[in-house]
């Protein structure tokens, strides 16, 4: 296995902080899937700490021994036995502010001989550098920004080309996804893949579910946040419209890629101190 250089250096390389090990997972109530009602506009105080969380739904997948399975929506069978993605950025958009001053996606892909890349530029915004493995479904803290005196109607996740290794062992040298499986295309025989792709890309998605209940959210130091915000990425949605046999790999990483930003969804939960 290729490994990437040491956290230290990543950090340096991005002006980052790179994710810690064992942060304390998200209970199971914070799920696009908990009694969550319509989110719409998130008020926040000057001051208030926002945690975030990164979160994997395998919905519409079946585990068959080491690939979650799905069926596309062009009938392909694509097995996913390994995937990885860099995660570098979150924060909160105010109201009206997605199509404003300073707030658009980084967007470019294989082909693409142009990087048109704006950053957003809230005051809830962190910067942290992470490989998340999707294959094992694992939620955890992502980090915690503090919110401006407005009102949030999205949140904006940046994934970017890393060199770095996850807490698993894995190493994205200088990739911003790496997705590897097998796939079977209608009435064709079993291809294996394995796809990178060294450009990055942003998502920008509305608060569009909340959890009714407050809770107790606190950081991995234990002090209280006044609302936890999830992104929870959807593999099984993303896999929708995605041809592999006609995509070569870097195609096929930048395709898994753009789905997994295009079907996230954004739940936030108040804390007992918000």
């Amino acid at each position: 296995m290729r490994r990437g250089r040491a956290p230290a250096a990543v950090a340096a390389t991005l002006g980052v902080a790179v994710l810690a090990c064992g942060l304390p997972t998200p209970p199971d109530d914070v799920g696009p899937d908990a009694g969550a009602v319509d989110g719409g506009a998130l008020p926040l105080a000057a001051g208030d700490r926002v945690l975030y969380g990164l979160a994997w739904s395998w919905d519409g997948a079946v585990r068959d021994g080491d690939a979650w399975v799905v069926t596309n929506d062009l009938g392909y069978e694509i097995g996913v036995t390994s995937l990885h993605l860099a995660t570098v950025r979150a924060e909160l958009v105010p109201c009206g502010g997605a199509t404003g001053d300073g707030v658009a996606a980084w967007r470019w892909g294989p082909g693409d001989a142009r990087a048109d890349h704006v950053t957003t530029s809230d005051v809830s915004r962190i910067d942290v550098a992470v490989v998340e493995d999707a294959a094992d479904g694992a939620a955890r803290d992502y980090g915690v920004g503090t919110a401006g005196a407005t009102t949030y109607c999205q949140a904006f996740v940046l994934a970017a080309p890393l060199d770095a290794d996850g807490a698993d062992g894995f190493a994205l040298a200088g990739d911003a996804i790496a997705v590897a499986g097998w796939y079977r295309a209608p009435g064709g025989a079993r291809t294996d893949f394995d796809a990178r792709v060294p450009l990055g890309d942003g998502g920008l998605r509305d608060l569009a579910v909340a959890i009714p209940a407050s809770a107790d959210v606190r950081d991995g130091d234990g002090v209280a946040a006044a609302v936890r915000v999830v992104v929870t990425r959807h593999p099984a949605a993303a896999l929708d419209g995605i041809a592999p046999d006609q995509l070569g790999d870097a195609e096929l990483a930048w395709a898994v890629m753009r789905g997994l930003l295009a079907t996230a969804t954004a739940t936030w939960q108040r804390g007992e101190a918000g």
